[in-house]
């Protein structure tokens, strides 16, 4: 039986998770990060997430396994038997709340913000999506902006993205003007934000712009995917 102190500290799979991310790890090194010791002298902590994979034959069977039999396996007690159950729990509430999120349009973003939209201080709202246009969160990058002030930078508003692990997002402001159309900064920013975003592998689904009852969205005005946006508006 393999000590996880003898593997090279680069291979160890905690060390490996904070270096490369959890998803370089396979998934015996997952279960070990759970498991955290073999349990039995000699046994490493991968020893045991390798004696769980087997005695269950797959991750779904293991992920199916009731506690009693998890405690059947030599070093497993409650204790492992319990964190290994919590954390597939988890897995399954997780993926309930991505089947229970609403998909992205006008009705839910107006939905999500409820009065919040009808503020008298313009406001940017950043929607982060799943890979299928539903909503996972929203978060508010900045409040109170001036009509220049929209337009304050598209690494801002991707760091954000990047940070929350999203596929996908959309941008939502509202004009308390009760004027939807969009102005110069507001296309400009959208122009910027689509080109970064392509390199950065993440979908930029939609700007949209909310002025009490009206609304203007980028995406249905079949605006995205073409760039540079000219001439630009007025307003």
């Amino acid at each position: 039986m393999s000590s996880i102190k003898a593997l090279e500290k680069a291979l160890r799979p905690r060390e490996k998770a904070i270096s490369k991310g959890l998803g370089s790890l396979s998934e015996a090194e997952l279960i070990a990060i759970i498991i955290k010791t073999g349990g039995k002298k000699g046994n490493s902590a991968l020893d045991g997430a390798q004696l769980l994979l087997s005695r269950f034959h797959s991750l779904s069977g293991l992920m199916e396994a009731p506690l009693v039999e998890l405690l059947s396996v030599p070093g497993i007690g409650e204790a492992k038997g319990l964190a290994i159950m919590a954390s597939f729990e988890l897995a399954r509430r997780a993926e309930k709340a991505k089947e229970a999120s609403p998909p992205y349009s006008e009705r839910s973003v107006r939905s999500y913000l409820g009065r919040e939209i009808d503020s008298p201080e313009e406001t940017l709202y950043l929607f982060h999506l799943d890979n299928k246009g539903r909503i996972l969160s929203m978060s508010c990058p900045l409040r109170g902006l001036s009509r220049q002030e929209i337009g304050f930078g598209a690494g801002r508003l991707l760091s954000l993205v990047l940070r929350s692990g999203s596929p996908s997002f959309a941008l939502v402001h509202n004009h308390p003007s009760g004027t939807a159309a969009p102005s110069k900064e507001d296309y400009l920013t959208v122009a910027a934000l689509e080109h970064r975003s392509r390199g950065l592998g993440v979908e930029f689904f939609d700007a949209m712009i909310i002025a009490g009852e009206s609304s203007f969205s980028f995406r249905a005005e079949g605006l995205l995917g073409k760039g540079d946006f000219a001439p630009f508006p007025t307003a």
